[in-house]
């Protein structure tokens, strides 16, 4: 009996063989193309995103730009695993279904955050202003120091940071103050009924032209604009370069003050007469708690 063993247990091998042969067989050669699935899709996927990340950041910036290639990958990724789990024989409808359910889930209770996440990707895909840029979004007035994914850095005037939501500067009037080389001066200047206006006008001209940092072409200009109830407004326009815009405004204002007072002409100031009647009773208001 014990000679029979060796021969016992050679069947059970070579049934244990055709089993594995007739079922696991096919099981294990899905595994493993699976597997190759896995291997080389991934590879491709890096690979994918390594070429595309310098052109999305050039394009985008480096914040937004590693952001959406992130996002490219995890997309690529995905597609990989879903062909991986149907090589063998995953039903993926239904994970499909339960994760576009609960993406859904996470979209409404995150659509504020996915809101200024779209506005970034359009401010950096329009580029209505760069970085650098002196600019006025949502009533802020500043230079931007950063466009991230959901807002925009401003390094404002006093010397503050003002971080504005993306959503925000999309829904508000935008006005960038760097966008040309250049900038017109509008400057309004009122002076009293009385004053010589063609002496004014040749001296506000002058005035402005004797400032290297306002253009020959346009050339300055001095116009009548109005007739206040005060004076007279004259509006001063010159074009400066945008860099020198503001210190040649400044500069301009105050030669505009001190030649005035030269020539004697004092600037307009609203005045207020008031009038008693001696005539009219005199009236005491009445606390009514009293």
């Amino acid at each position: 009996m014990l000679g029979n063993a060796p021969h016992f247990s050679e069947q059970v091998w070579n049934q244990a063989l055709q089993f594995a042969s007739h079922n696991l067989t096919p099981y294990l050669y899905n595994i493993l193309a699976a597997l190759l699935i896995l291997l080389i899709g991934k590879w491709l996927a890096g690979r994918i995103v390594a070429i595309a990340t310098p052109a999305i950041e050039e394009r985008t910036g480096p914040t937004i730009g590693r952001f959406l290639a992130r996002l490219i990958l995890a997309a690529l990724l995905t597609f990989v695993a879903i062909a991986a789990l149907t090589q063998v024989g995953v039903q993926t409808t239904s994970l499909i279904a339960i994760f576009g359910a609960a993406g859904l889930a996470v979209a409404l209770s995150l659509k504020d955050s996915l809101a200024h996440f779209a506005a970034g990707v359009m401010l950096v895909s329009l580029r209505p202003f760069k970085i650098g840029d002196y600019v006025e979004v949502a009533g802020t007035n500043g230079t931007v120091q950063e466009i991230s994914i959901f807002s925009t850095t401003l390094a404002t005037d006093d010397n503050c940071v003002a971080i504005i939501p993306n959503g925000s500067i999309v829904q508000a009037k935008i006005i960038n103050y760097s966008s040309s080389a250049t900038r017109k001066m509008n400057l309004t200047v009122r002076v009293p009924y009385g004053a010589n206006l063609a002496t004014v006008k040749d001296e506000l001209l002058g005035l402005a032209r004797q400032d290297p940092r306002f253009l020959a072409q346009p050339a300055p200009q001095v116009s009548v604009t109005n007739l206040g109830d005060t004076g007279v407004d004259l509006r001063v326009s010159a074009s400066a370069a945008t860099a020198e815009y503001w210190n040649a405004r400044f500069a301009l204002i105050e030669r505009i003050k001190n030649r005035l007072g030269e020539l004697g002409l004092a600037l307009p100031a609203r005045q207020l007469d008031v009038r008693m009647d001696p005539a009219a009773p005199c009236t005491k208001a009445v606390n009514s708690e009293e």
